[in-house]
């Protein structure tokens, strides 16, 4: 059952990676922002998977989420850097405090992780079939050439 879960948790991360960091990976070194690298990234997988009007609004709504939940995460990230920061700063590091906040973490990574299921899921509901099939196509494309030890 673990392994099950670890798998789809892994599929998710994989789909989301291609969703917010591209598919066309050489072409996002143009853009800085988050938000114009998703909007290219979704205007690509509509074009790869020939996604109709309907699903790439819910694509669009999908990347919005997503973009949300990475920026609260990083301002979470930022948050316990200056508090390893300041710890470091003093005569003595606070072990409870710091256990503390990366507990907080493990739980907030542990709720991220759901939520990419929960987008995976979403996102596969408005595939057909055959789309399915081009997305593990162009999975297995983008691991061969940008991971090949997955």
């Amino acid at each position: 059952m673990r392994l099950l879960i670890s798998s789809v948790v892994a599929t998710g991360l994989i789909v989301i990676f291609l969703i917010v960091n591209g598919c066309g990976h050489s072409i996002m070194h143009h853009f800085s922002s988050p938000e114009k690298k998703a909007e290219l990234i979704v205007e690509h997988i509509s074009d790869e998977l020939d996604l109709s009007k309907s699903q790439e609004q819910k694509l669009n709504q999908i990347k919005d989420e997503i973009i949300s939940k990475l920026k609260e995460n990083k301002n979470k990230h930022e948050e316990l850097f200056n508090t390893l920061l300041a710890e470091i700063k003093k005569d003595k590091i606070d072990e409870v405090l710091l256990t503390n906040r990366l507990n907080e973490m493990g739980k907030d990574r542990e709720e991220m992780h759901s939520f990419i299921v929960s987008k995976l899921a979403e996102f596969h509901s408005i595939l057909t079939k055959e789309q399915r099939e081009v997305l593990v196509q162009k999975m297995n494309e983008f691991k061969e050439k940008f991971h090949s030890d997955f």
